[in-house]
């Protein structure tokens, strides 16, 4: 077998095995946000790791080193991330959208500890559904409760910007 052959065939096998080994299996309305009666779960695709981490890094407007961060922490769904035949990292159009999540996620205030358990949860595949909506629902009545915090807090400001906005109009009018 040739030298570029033989890369490729253990590319193959790499991203199979890596595929298989963490039972990759995700709720498509979690990475399609399409609305769905039920949620549907599928297996993953097993191909097409081709993007590399400085195009995933500017898709998302992140860092090359926030990106391994997130591999780092064991946020991905898999557990190690492809790899092309000179070692360099590959990602997949469904890793991501995966990353687009924890993005969302951290952004809204998710400690990371409560993403990776989220992230277990999805890689273990279907039967945790329960666990992972709980994690869900506890963390969007936190982000909603700040958001009412929040805009308490700008009522206030807005408020005190209108007092000194009326008191500078009054006194440049007199």
């Amino acid at each position: 077998m040739n030298n570029s052959a033989s890369t490729a065939s253990q590319n193959e096998t790499a991203s199979s095995t890596s595929t298989h080994e963490t039972s990759d299996t995700i709720n498509d309305k979690a990475i399609n946000d399409e609305p769905q009666t039920q949620p549907a779960m599928t297996k993953l695709p097993q191909a097409s790791a081709q993007l590399s981490i400085g195009e995933v890094a500017e898709r998302l407007g992140l860092s090359v080193h926030s990106l391994r961060f997130y591999e780092r922490e064991g946020l991905m769904l898999t557990l190690k991330v492809s790899r092309d035949g000179g070692g360099r990292r590959r990602y997949s159009e469904v890793d991501v959208e995966w990353l687009r999540i924890c993005i969302c996620l951290r952004a809204s205030g998710m400690p990371i500890a409560q993403i990776r358990r989220f992230a277990d949860l999805v890689r273990l595949g279907p039967g945790n559904e329960h666990e992972r909506l709980a994690i869900l629902k506890e963390h969007q009545q936190r982000v909603v409760d700040q958001m009412q915090h929040l805009n308490e807090c700008l009522d206030v400001i807005t408020n005190k910007a209108n007092v000194y906005e009326n008191y500078i109009s009054s006194s440049t009018s007199n």
